[in-house]
């Protein structure tokens, strides 16, 4: 660090303060009208450096998650929890001024679902000038997402369905087909009851969630009314509605995804590839709005999408996707679009 004695032609002689920054670097705070001002700037930035050097990944998440658990909802604040307490095992006993953005691009491959909270976590430390700068921005980079999927077609549901069935009994292919032809969420279906069925009006009141165990409003914080397929009626229609829940283990107790994810492996392993739970809420929103020409509001409204079918369009349109079909009905089936007879 030094103070150097500059002399201006606007504002003649000042006193400018350049401090260093770590790895041959030097960085300017600025110039100052008397040596007592330039000195004044340095002590408080050697301060601030000083704490900033001392302070260390666990101080600042502990800092963090308390204000977070103050402002989201209990299911956000343990999902940035899982996250952060995974970063927390390789650099909670680092200061944050110590982490290089090499070890930081290393973490962050081998941990690529806890990035993005611990992204935002440290964009606050940043923010609150507990730290120069966040090693880990640019690292949470996202997969293409559903959109680029393949939607499963009705075949394909049927097919997934008779392995749950073939593996977990008639509960599980009633799930699948469930939770398939209404769009709902799965925690929302984990936590469905039967007085939340209305089937004489054909609709469902989804006013809860099971998440991390614990039951939660739906996403978005509010209940919603969404119609009863009779694909859907038809798939519990045999079941027990003696139980309190509609969808039960086989033990008889609540089903959650701990659960269905110990099921599930059987069922993805008859049906021939890796597919995830989440794909049967795919498969409802571009089965509704591509093979049905459902208006794009409507299955919004049923998916629980609150941008007036945005999401929808990004999401489920899948312009390839179906597309041919589409236009063998405008053209007429004898017409195929595309191909060109040889002359």
């Amino acid at each position: 660090m030094a103070i150097r004695k500059v002399k201006t032609k606007k504002l003649g002689i000042r006193y400018g303060v350049r401090v260093h920054v770590g790895d041959g670097k030097y960085e300017m705070l600025g110039t100052f009208p008397s040596k007592a001002a330039a000195k004044e700037v340095e002590a408080k930035w050697m301060l601030r450096t000083r704490g900033r050097q001392r302070r260390t990944g666990k101080d600042w998440a502990d800092f963090y998650l308390e204000g977070y658990e103050e402002r989201v909802k209990r299911s956000s604040y343990l999902t940035a929890c899982t996250a952060i307490n995974c970063w927390l095992k390789t650099f909670g006993s680092r200061t944050l001024a110590s982490i290089e953005p090499t070890e930081a691009e290393t973490w962050a491959r081998a941990n690529r679902w806890a990035v993005p909270p611990v992204v935002t976590m440290l964009n606050n430390a940043v923010k609150k000038d507990a730290l120069d700068r966040n090693p880990f921005v640019g690292l949470s980079s996202r997969s293409q997402g559903r959109r680029f999927n393949e939607p499963l077609s009705v075949a394909d549901l049927e097919r997934l369905a008779a392995a749950a069935e073939k593996h977990h009994g008639s509960m599980f292919k009633a799930f699948v087909l469930f939770t398939a032809y209404t769009g709902m969420r799965v925690g929302e279906v984990f936590a469905l009851k039967w007085e939340d069925i209305d089937f004489t009006e054909g609709k469902i009141l989804v006013r809860r969630r099971l998440y991390r165990s614990e039951l939660d409003l739906p996403k978005g914080n509010k209940t919603r009314e969404i119609a009863l397929f009779p694909e859907a009626r038809d798939a519990i229609a045999a079941l027990d509605r003696e139980t309190a829940w509609v969808f039960l283990a086989k033990r008889g107790g609540q089903l959650a995804q701990s659960t269905l994810n110990h099921y599930w492996q059987k069922i993805v392993a008859t049906f021939g590839r890796e597919i995830d739970p989440h794909e049967l809420r795919h498969f409802c929103g571009h089965h509704l709005y591509v093979t049905k020409g459902v208006p794009e509001r409507i299955v919004a409204a049923q998916l629980g999408h609150n941008d007036g079918g945005k999401l929808v369009r990004e999401l489920y349109g899948h312009g390839d996707h179906g597309a041919i079909d589409e236009l063998k009905r405008l053209y007429g089936e004898n017409v195929v679009p595309f191909e060109r007879k040889a002359s």
